[in-house]
């Protein structure tokens, strides 16, 4: 049962993925500054809003989940042989993205953590790598998706209609980068979230599906 679990922890890091960050994010704070506003403005929020010794964990924790999940989805289109190449994208894709983000982390939270208040052009160029390493990983992802998509409906590793909506999502994660750039959120980071737990779902059940197969094969085999 436990090795069962395990074998199937991979695929499900997405869902992981998705819910811890969602929670870590909170509702969000409308009166927070973005990488538009003044170093003063936000240099003051930020002494306002001095964050924990654990600010930032839940993140953390987020990004190594989608690590894993990067690694469930390399190992599912690797099992084909036409899929292989593709695979390897995708590994590189979630692995930058992670880096990425995860190096933007230690501005960030000197920042919000630093205790006093902050030189306003330091402040603002904290908050610009945060916002920066942000836009980076549109592209990253996109590259993830690109590798799911042509994985997955060259080999057939996975369901082609899941593949195939990488495969527009990669290109509107791109699309939507001048259009969003500017403004603090994209819209399409949305969908993002919810192809990874629909893409986290399918191939955990398939794995189940596929582990008890083979085990009712291995009974009847038996002697």
């Amino acid at each position: 049962m436990t090795r069962g679990w395990l074998s199937r922890f991979p695929a499900a890091c997405g869902l992981f993925y998705v819910i811890i960050a969602l929670v870590a994010s909170g509702s969000g704070d409308d009166t927070a500054p973005t990488s538009t506003s003044s170093g003063r403005a936000i240099a003051a929020y930020a002494a306002a809003h001095q964050a924990g010794a654990f600010a930032g964990l839940g993140e953390m924790v987020a990004l190594l989940a989608l690590a894993v999940f990067a690694v469930a989805l390399y190992t599912a289109l690797s099992r084909t042989e036409a899929a292989k190449e593709a695979a390897v994208v995708v590994l590189i894709g979630g692995v930058l993205t992670v880096a990425i983000k995860l190096g933007s982390f230690p501005a960030y939270f000197a920042l919000y953590s630093g205790g006093q208040t902050t030189d306003p052009a330091v402040a603002r160029a904290m908050l610009q790598m945060n916002a920066y390493a942000f836009e980076i990983t549109l592209f990253t992802q996109a590259l993830l998706l690109s590798g799911v998509a042509i994985g997955g409906l060259v080999g057939g590793a996975i369901p082609r209609w899941l593949a195939a909506t990488a495969g527009v999502l990669a290109v509107a994660l791109v699309v939507s980068f001048p259009v969003f750039a500017s403004k603090g959120f994209n819209p399409i980071e949305l969908f993002w979230l919810a192809w990874v737990v629909v893409a986290s779902v399918t191939l955990t059940i398939r794995h189940t599906a596929a582990a008890a197969m083979r085990q009712r094969e291995a009974i009847t085999a038996t002697p």
